[in-house]
């Protein structure tokens, strides 16, 4: 809170969606994927590591962030394709991960939202907050 004084700066990341890939228009059947980069300096854990089974979430596709730590500064490439044609056809180095990503990404635009669990309350509903959220669309600006 910054009462009577200057507005701190806003509440961004520890991770963050880098970089979105929808609607592919290339004939060699241009991938969707999403990146998701930690902008922190510390590893992060997308998962709770109390309760294991409670994982960071992003509205619209699924990707397993089961036992899934991203390290300072790294940068995951999730992708709706087989892994391997994907890191071959974009050149992708070793030493980033791809993970797999079920479902597709909205062609007209759609609101992203990357969220990670809160604690569970006692008649096991989990809460989940807001981590990131980007909104894209046909339209420019986006």
């Amino acid at each position: 809170m910054t009462l009577q004084a200057r507005n701190s700066g806003p509440l961004v990341g520890p991770i963050v969606i880098s970089r979105i890939n929808y609607n592919p228009r290339d004939p060699l059947g241009e991938a969707e994927f999403l990146e998701l980069t930690n902008i922190s300096e510390f590893p992060v854990e997308l998962y709770d590591p109390v309760f294991p089974d409670n994982l960071w979430q992003l509205n619209g596709v699924t990707f397993n962030a089961s036992g899934l730590i991203m390290q300072a500064n790294e940068s995951i490439i999730l992708t709706n394709i087989n892994l391997k044609s994907f890191r071959l056809r974009y050149l992708i180095p070793d030493t980033w991960r791809l993970l797999a990503m079920d479902g597709s990404l909205s062609n007209e635009g759609e609101e992203l939202i990357l969220s990670r669990p809160g604690n569970p309350e006692s008649s096991g509903f989990v809460p989940y907050y807001v981590v990131d959220r980007v909104k894209y669309g046909i339209a420019e600006p986006w």
